[in-house]
């Protein structure tokens, strides 16, 4: 259940309204952000229901989320220190997925936007990608 939950977590996917194609992210990269997440989880003290809330994009822009958020994708490297998304990262996440070039411009789209600090940079971010992206990951 957890790393379902984690893969979802990862680019923060929920979606709805749109045709969405499920990605299996390479079991490597399921690990590596376990160990994020039991990190991060540890570092910002978010509880169980605050990870549940993430999933379905339930959630405010508050500081306990927004420093979650930005220690995930920090530690996973996928964000850099200013909160922008580092997508040569991202990107082997989709493979060659058919939608991996439309996932790429969702990507670079929404890592133009920037908050008043890295935290709510890392939020806006992960919020536009759950807006728009063509895909969600799975186990």
């Amino acid at each position: 259940m957890m790393k379902l939950q984690l893969c979802v977590l990862l680019a923060i996917l929920m979606v709805r309204g749109r045709e969405i194609d499920y990605i299996k992210p390479p079991q490597s990269e399921v690990t590596k952000l376990i160990e994020v997440s039991f990190t991060c989880i540890t570092e910002t003290n978010v509880d169980a229901d605050t990870i549940q809330k993430l999933l379905t994009w339930n959630v405010k822009n508050t500081e306990q989320i927004t420093k979650y958020l930005f220690c995930f994708m920090q530690k996973a490297k996928y964000a850099d220190y200013d909160g922008h998304f580092i997508i040569k990262n991202i990107m082997p996440i989709v493979g060659q997925h058919k939608k991996k070039d439309e996932f790429q411009r969702v990507l670079e789209e929404c890592n133009k936007l920037a908050g008043k600090d890295r935290y709510d940079t890392v939020y806006k971010i992960s919020e536009c990608t759950h807006d728009k992206t063509p895909v969600l990951f799975t186990m």
